[in-house]
């Protein structure tokens, strides 16, 4: 009763802004009772054994209007049925029914701001071009960092890490535009490289302060990555 309530309540009683992000917390625990909820994480430090949390949270007002628990059987209601630890298959590329039932949690997480024009920031576990081409449909806008693995993704947009090593590539950027859905898909040089892909930014290069040998210096860097930044 008091899970369904907050699901009820929240985000009832603010104005809320038109940038929001979607993004997962833990919280540590080992207790046999929550066996069906509790997923493990070797990358943990502070309990390797955790509740997962998937968070839909207003930039402006930081008001989280949405909040889904992670369960890992199938012994609970139908809504609730959303297992979305990815995985590769044998040749490195995104497992096609992870990638299914992830996008399902996304368009679940973001059904409160269909069709508002509202732009959605996401970390590289949820961003593929798939998934924003889905939210446009709904009329969410959309920015996020890419794995390499991910479906659709320009291959000649993406920086290896032997070119992100060189230091005179720092601040170099690839580019490409789909015209259909009016998506950018960038590549970007920061120490190590940065995909990116949005329905929200223009092709704009802008420049971000990045630490550079113990001083913070300007670098040149796509737009998209500069509202990233915000808002994440």
């Amino acid at each position: 009763p008091i899970y369904a309530t907050i699901q009820e309540m929240m985000g009832r009683y603010v104005d809320l802004g038109s940038e929001f992000s979607l993004d997962e917390a833990s919280a540590a625990c080992r207790s046999s009772f929550g066996r069906h909820l509790i997923v493990f994480n070797p990358m943990k430090n502070c309990g390797k054994f955790h509740f997962r949390f998937y968070l839909l949270c207003c930039l402006v007002t930081y008001v989280r209007i949405k909040v889904r628990i992670h369960v890992r059987t199938d012994e609970m209601i139908e809504a609730d049925k959303f297992v979305c630890d990815s995985f590769e298959n044998e040749d490195g590329n995104e497992d096609q029914a992870s990638s299914k039932v992830l996008n399902q949690l996304i368009l679940d997480m973001a059904r409160p701001i269909f069709n508002n024009g509202i732009t959605l920031n996401f970390n590289n576990y949820y961003a593929s071009p798939g998934i924003i081409i889905a939210l446009l449909r709904h009329k969410v806008l959309c920015r996020g960092t890419l794995r390499r693995n991910k479906k659709l993704i320009p291959p000649y947009i993406l920086f290896t890490k032997a070119e992100a090593r060189n230091r005179e590539n720092r601040g170099s950027v690839k580019m490409t535009v789909n015209k259909t859905y009016g998506l950018i898909a960038a590549g970007w040089v920061d120490g190590n490289p940065v995909h990116i892909v949005s329905s929200a930014d223009t092709t704009d290069l802008t420049q971000v302060r990045r630490r550079v040998g113990g001083e913070r210096k300007l670098i040149q860097a796509p737009e998209a990555v500069a509202n990233y930044n915000k808002g994440m």
